[in-house]
């Protein structure tokens, strides 16, 4: 009896490890619009001026491409400032960013602060 139940559980086990993953799939057009609703997050980026233009978008855009991957989220690069970012912490500076953008900062998913300490951002 418990022989069967052994084998009845190793062939069950088997035929789920031989269903194996989706990520043949991944990049076709039907099964993208039904299991992976890409998602576009509005961001805005706040610079200090120590990285230039184009290492910021290149960051964006290589972050978007792992996450769209992943987890069906890109990123979409709205809007953009350059300012001095406080610094005494990432929280704060975020704070202040706040206080810089206005209102506006009501339109965006993600604020993304680029400084010569590092890269922090805010949801």
């Amino acid at each position: 009896m418990k022989k069967s139940i052994l084998v009845i559980l190793l062939i069950f086990l088997a035929g789920c490890a031989h269903m194996g993953t989706v990520k043949s799939h991944l990049n076709d057009k039907t099964f993208q619009a039904e299991n992976l609703p890409y998602r576009d997050l509005s961001v805005y980026v706040i610079s200090d001026g120590s990285w230039s233009k184009e290492d910021i978008q290149a960051t964006v855009s290589n972050a978007s491409n792992s996450m769209g991957e992943q987890v069906g989220i890109r990123l979409r690069l709205d809007g953009w400032i350059d300012h001095p970012l406080p610094s005494f912490s990432p929280t704060k500076g975020l704070q202040n960013i706040v206080g810089v953008m206005g209102k506006d900062h009501q339109k965006y998913d993600l604020v993304i602060g680029f400084s010569s300490r590092g890269v922090f951002y805010a949801p």
